[in-house]
């Protein structure tokens, strides 16, 4: 997961550009689209608007995908030192 809100950045483009040749899926949150982190990502959520709503949404976005993967996480009873889901 690549945040950007130009969606310029060089780093995150080598990062992209690297992973897709790895075969890793990419999702980018930037700011207003299309820029070229979108191009190269495989999935974007691009925010219009100014430069600091993008970033609020993207911290929204971020606590969302967490609070999603924690809920994963508990269905399958991954919580504490057990490895695998429970009996």
């Amino acid at each position: 997961m690549l945040l950007s809100t130009s969606g310029k950045s060089p780093n995150l483009l080598r990062a992209a550009k690297t992973a897709a040749r790895m075969g890793v899926t990419t999702w980018a949150l930037t700011g207003r689209g299309p820029n070229p982190l979108s191009l190269n990502c495989d999935e974007t959520i691009a925010i219009e608007g100014p430069a600091a709503n993008a970033q609020e949404c993207h911290l929204i976005a971020v606590h969302a995908i967490c609070r999603a993967f924690d809920a994963e996480v508990d269905r399958h009873g991954l919580r504490g030192t057990r490895q695998g889901p429970r009996p």
